[in-house]
């Protein structure tokens, strides 16, 4: 079959049988199949130039997986079973992937005078029956399979995009920030501007609002001076004996009142 693929111009086809896992999977699903004799192939073998814009716009993964999604098996299907085939979707080597067979009128590569071709997944078949072997058939095609490749990526991309199983606090969305719609403070026409202590508790009550961290702010120089004299001076009131409340003896004149 190789052989063949390369004689009538499907040489990069046929090389990456031989050189990707793609062989190994038909020789397994062969085996698999050996016991009721039921292994056999189609192939939709694209044109070299379609294949080398791929192997070039791809990478590995999807190149292998681009090859299985052109083989059909457990089915042996000759250009003119494909034109009398009553089911439209026949499975791919690529799991949970189907191909769409369709017919067309007046298409110029007809077999026995016949005016019905054949396209798959919107593909002409354009060099049908390239090699019939008692197991395998191979279709030469005008271009790469690619139909439904990408189809749950790109669904799982638009979920994301609506934002299924992702949830946004408003506090990250843009715009909600508390400083953004707090600073700057405004001054008001009463001639009363807010001080910078109210702006601070402020914007502090607003953190706490929102769930935001709060961090104290540091004091200036200067208040801090203040408040290390006010508590020095509290605590030398507390500790000098001249400080003290004196006992004053009781005035015993009054007790038969």
């Amino acid at each position: 079959m190789l052989k063949t693929l390369r004689s009538r111009g499907y040489t990069l086809f046929s090389n990456a049988i031989t050189t990707t896992d793609l062989q190994y999977q038909l020789l397994t699903t062969a085996a698999d199949d050996d016991a009721n004799r039921t292994s056999s192939f189609t192939v939709f073998c694209p044109k070299d130039s379609q294949l080398f814009n791929l192997d070039m716009a791809s990478d590995a993964n999807v190149y292998v997986s681009t090859l299985r999604y052109h083989v059909i098996p457990h089915r042996r299907l000759t250009f003119t079973e494909l034109q009398n085939l009553s089911a439209s979707f026949l499975d791919t080597l690529l799991p949970h992937y189907s191909i769409l067979i369709g017919k067309t009128q007046n298409d110029s590569v007809a077999l026995n005078n016949g005016t019905t071709g054949v396209m798959v997944d919107g593909v002409r078949v354009s060099d049908p029956d390239i090699f019939v072997g008692s197991r395998i058939v191979v279709h030469g095609i005008d271009n790469v399979l690619v139909t439904g490749l990408n189809k749950y990526s790109e669904d799982l991309d638009e979920s994301d995009k609506n934002g299924l199983g992702v949830t946004t606090t408003p506090a990250a969305a843009p715009g909600n920030s508390p400083r953004e719609f707090l600073a700057p403070i405004p001054q008001f026409e009463s001639g009363n501007p807010v001080t910078e202590e109210e702006e601070t508790d402020l914007a502090l009550l607003a953190q706490l609002a929102w769930n935001i961290p709060v961090e104290v702010p540091a004091l200036s120089p200067v208040k801090r001076q203040k408040h290390k004299s006010i508590k020095k001076r509290a605590k030398h009131r507390r500790m000098h004996p001249g400080n003290r409340r004196k006992k004053r003896p009781r005035d015993h004149r009054f007790d038969d009142l």
